[in-house]
């Protein structure tokens, strides 16, 4: 831990033990003193400073795991294309439909570590094939995760109409609680020791829709064994969503 952080964390240990023995000097004496406004007043301005010391360490830590983040991305993300790619996603650009913007997405897809799953537009999260369950695991790996790693999801609609966008959305945040709950239950990450870069959240981004040219692209190019549905999903050419998820340092 970062010398200033381990400073700012007893600082703000000393001014709650502070604040607790002034607290008890405030009850033992008689209501209505000056000794008692005093006291209260004191004890206001410490609660003060230390919600203040709080705050400066939350912004501290976040400092600390963003600049963390940025150094290890700089060492496993090698690719300019999927860096902005995966910016224009955070940012909530809507629709992109440039071509820079389609050829940065198909690279994406391209490269970078990823699982689909196909369900029916009347189907939930919980009609997930059992072999994309154990392909979720495989990739939220502990020993495959950095400082800098990323999950995203996307969301291929079974349509183009209203409805079929707020299902896709719908059920791209069900498999990102999927995804949150497989990370901190993994049989396989209580049984290993974990690395200090693990002791935090999972990062996930998403979920978003497939940019618009995109998902023609997508039916187009991808139709490799990998990409066919598995016995039990819904085939092709019947209505279904396709829900892609990537593990990315970018």
């Amino acid at each position: 831990m970062p010398r200033a952080l381990k400073q700012n964390l007893r600082q703000t240990r000393n001014a709650a033990l502070i604040g607790s023995l002034l607290s008890g000097l405030v009850l033992g004496c008689g209501p209505g003193s000056d000794f008692l406004r005093r006291q209260e007043a004191m004890s206001l301005n410490l609660q003060r400073q230390l919600a203040d010391q709080k705050l400066r360490v939350t912004l501290l830590e976040a400092r600390v795991e963003n600049e963390e983040r940025s150094r290890w991305s700089q060492q496993l993300c090698k690719s300019g294309k999927i860096a902005e790619f995966v910016s224009e996603l955070q940012a909530g650009i809507p629709e992109t439909c440039t071509a820079g913007s389609l050829e940065s997405a198909l690279i994406f897809l391209n490269t970078q570590v990823n699982i689909s799953a196909y369900l029916r537009p009347d189907q939930g999260i919980d009609d997930l094939h059992p072999a994309r369950l154990g392909q979720v695991r495989d990739l939220l790996d502990p020993y495959k995760l950095f400082p800098s790693t990323s999950v995203i999801v996307l969301v291929q609609p079974d349509a183009e109409q209203e409805g079929a966008l707020r299902r896709a959305l719908q059920l791209g945040e069900a498999f990102n609680l999927l995804l949150r709950r497989e990370y901190s239950s993994s049989d396989r990450e209580r049984r290993q020791p974990k690395r200090d870069a693990l002791r935090r959240d999972l990062r996930i981004l998403g979920p978003y829709l497939l940019p618009c040219r995109l998902r023609g692209e997508v039916s187009r190019r991808y139709s490799s064994p990998m990409d066919k549905p598995l016995l039990g999903e819904p085939s092709e050419g019947t209505p279904r969503a396709r829900i892609w998820v990537f593990r990315t340092d970018c």
